[in-house]
């Protein structure tokens, strides 16, 4: 055999020994993703994915919302759907989504996304079915745009805004009357007191609208903590053990996993035991600021402050769920309990407490209302109801002397009467305010022919 063949065989072993541990190398990964397709994942693996998942998204979302901001549309689609890659029931993320494909045109991606978040419950429920209300008004469907709108309406938020849209639909679909018995529903519920209440209280919900996610999202960090408490090293771990080890594997309220079970004991145990004043504590030294509200009497929230902090002074090395858990507890019954009285309906007895009159004063002059006039006379105009429609155009401008739309409508109105000298102002009016409006210089081009 020649020195060359001995090279080209020795070549090959090498080459087979390499290929051999190459597909090792490619086959372990393979066998761990088939396992856990199988099996599904490792309790320890899905904690960690879990992992401050909730402020990732979060981030994603923000950073979505800039570069939609500063139009770069490509960019917000990306960050909005890596959200959801980190965190899959975000309604949030998939709202956006859906505003941002309704912006660029792509009306079914549009609906998807907001049917998906639909099905997150979302803070915003009203408003996303006013949004699918007016896609499907752009795309023609107008009677599912009415049945969106009417959904909307049933939750009773922001009802001067849908019964606008639903006459929107009826205008587009000739029914003239439905129009204007919408248009006049909108301006029943113009901005006043009721809707300055249900603007704050819907306000105060997204606020504090807390993912059931992001309420457990720091028990992760716990793990060693428990798994201290459950080995019992001293009489404290004995102490709490005992008091949340029932709790994990009951099944009595099946609504809560058993890291909310574990969470809300600990509350319960912060906020009912006096367990600070037992001898649990004798070989730790007490912050000076905790002993002296030891001496007094403890309850309420004084008992959970102190209660917190001697936990905080015992387990300096590890993380506690109830530390930071509380505030989000509390934010998610807010979150609910706005919700539910959003849902059943503001009532007279709920507003006793503002004083009307500055409130009044406060919405009296309002561009939105002013607009509800505006949509009004333009139904009445369309139902051939030409004074009724005058009168009004000349209340929108009334109350918001920017308005360039009814002063156009209006120099319309007056046109159809005959009244062109007033028509003429009325359509200066509404170019001094928009100079460039090719309608209104269109209006008044024609106006101005008529009168020769």
């Amino acid at each position: 055999m020649s020195s060359g063949d001995v090279a080209a065989e020795e070549t090959q072993a090498t080459t087979r020994n390499i290929s051999w541990i190459g597909w090792l190398v490619l086959a372990v990964p393979s066998m761990i993703v088939i396992f856990l397709f199988f099996f599904g994942d490792m309790p320890w693996l899905a904690s960690q994915s879990d992992m401050g998942a909730a402020n990732e998204a979060e981030k994603q979302l923000s950073f979505g919302r800039e570069k939609e901001r500063i139009g770069l549309l490509r960019d917000a689609a990306a960050h909005y759907l890596s959200a959801l890659q980190i965190k899959a029931d975000y309604p949030e993320a998939c709202v956006a989504l859906g505003k941002l494909y309704y912006q660029i045109g792509e009306k079914e991606q549009a609906l998807d996304w907001l049917y998906k978040a639909l099905e997150m419950d979302p803070p915003e429920e009203d408003l996303i079915y006013n949004n699918l209300g007016m896609i499907y008004a752009s795309q023609g469907e107008y009677r599912k745009s009415l049945g969106m709108f009417q959904r909307s309406l049933e939750m009773g938020l922001k009802k001067g805004i849908i019964y606008k849209n639903l006459g929107n639909v009826y205008m587009s679909l000739g029914q003239y009357d439905d129009a204007i018995d919408s248009y006049q529903k909108a301006l029943e519920h113009k901005p006043g007191m009721w809707t300055l209440y249900v603007d704050i209280l819907t306000q105060v919900k997204i606020n504090n609208y807390v993912s059931p996610f992001l309420a457990l999202s720091d028990l992760n960090h716990t793990k060693d903590w428990l798994q201290r408490l459950q080995a019992q090293h001293t009489p404290l771990d004995q102490y709490i053990w005992a008091y949340i080890a029932p709790v994990i594997n009951n099944h009595d309220n099946d609504d809560q996993t058993p890291e909310e079970r574990v969470i809300s004991q600990l509350n319960k145990m912060l906020r009912e035991e006096t367990f600070c004043t037992s001898d649990l504590f004798s070989d730790i030294e007490i912050p000076d600021e905790v002993n002296e509200m030891m001496q007094g009497e403890l309850v309420g929230e004084d008992l959970y402050y102190v209660n917190r902090r001697l936990l905080d002074t015992a387990y300096p090395d590890y993380i506690i769920p109830i530390t930071s858990t509380s505030d989000k507890d509390h934010g998610h019954d807010v979150y609910l309990a706005t919700r539910d009285m959003l849902r059943r309906g503001v009532t007279d007895s709920d507003l006793v407490y503002f004083d009307e009159e500055s409130v009044r004063q406060y919405v009296s002059y309002s561009d939105q209302t002013s607009r509800y006039h505006d949509y009004l006379g333009l139904a009445y105009f369309s139902a051939g109801r030409n004074d009724a429609a005058i009168e009004q155009f000349e209340e929108a401008i009334r109350l918001w002397p920017s308005n360039a739309s009814a002063f156009l409508h209006l120099g319309n109105a007056l046109t159809e009467k005959g009244d062109f000298e007033a028509a003429e102002d009325a359509l200066e009016s509404a170019l001094s305010i928009n100079p460039r409006w090719e309608s209104a210089q269109v209006a008044l081009s024609l106006l101005r022919e008529r009168m020769r």
